[in-house]
């Protein structure tokens, strides 16, 4: 079977937009709701467009953003456009899809227990999920790095741009959250650095979709480009 693949990269890219934005505006509004007008939870409204709350809309998004990244990493793979390092881009899919899972399971939360029991972790490393996962991102890294001597220099720091905006989100923010979190508990500026996480976590997510459309797009020489593919 024949797999046609088909994305107009600035009317996705502006749908994308236009959707985080909205859900920013959503998120923002339930919480001035939640803790200025003592409105907590608007008929189950709130915890729907909460950003730190969990299986709701921004959480499909971002799940939905993490399985499109996937699924371009490996058109790149499958399509050999770096034949030297093509299977990084295959450990990226797949690293991108278990993202994709683990967002929407929330399987790192699991490990803050234990990782801080483990590491006696507090302050910056409250929320403890982050010392294993920065110990697997530097392990990424270094398999990377042939990946990176052969990218093209423009597309190496968009990507770098998408990734940097992506963990400043995921590993900086959610440090101070957790600094702040266990000074402060649960109020209306921990929402307000959550909301900053998840945003830079969506926004750099989306920056790797049109890095990665562009990466494809310049590769196959095409404005709008058509791969076919062996399903």
């Amino acid at each position: 079977m024949i797999g046609e693949y088909k994305f107009n990269r600035n009317k996705l890219i502006k749908l994308l937009f236009w959707i985080l934005s909205l859900l920013l505006i959503a998120n923002l509004t339930v919480l001035i709701n939640k803790y200025f007008l003592g409105h907590s939870r608007l008929l189950g409204i709130t915890r729907l467009f909460n950003f730190d709350a969990e299986q709701n809309v921004p959480t499909l998004f971002s799940v939905l953003l993490l399985l499109l990244n996937s699924l371009l990493f490996y058109i790149v793979y499958q399509n050999r456009l770096l034949p030297k390092a093509n299977g990084s881009w295959r450990v990226l899919s797949l690293i991108f899809f278990f993202l994709a899972i683990d967002e929407f399971s929330s399987i790192h939360e699991m490990l803050v227990l234990p990782a801080k029991a483990l590491f006696n972790a507090s302050g910056l490393f409250n929320f403890a999920w982050v010392i294993p996962y920065g110990f697997l991102l530097i392990l990424l890294f270094l398999y990377m790095i042939p990946l990176i001597f052969r990218l093209p220099k423009r597309f190496l720091m968009l990507y770098f741009v998408s990734g940097g905006i992506y963990l400043g989100g995921a590993f900086f923010l959610e440090m101070i959250d957790g600094l702040y979190f266990e000074r402060h508990g649960l109020d209306f500026n921990y929402n307000l650095l959550t909301t900053a996480e998840e945003f830079l976590e969506m926004l750099g997510l989306i920056f790797c979709v049109y890095t990665s459309i562009t990466f494809l797009q310049t590769k196959l020489e095409k404005v709008s480009f058509s791969i076919t593919t062996s399903l």
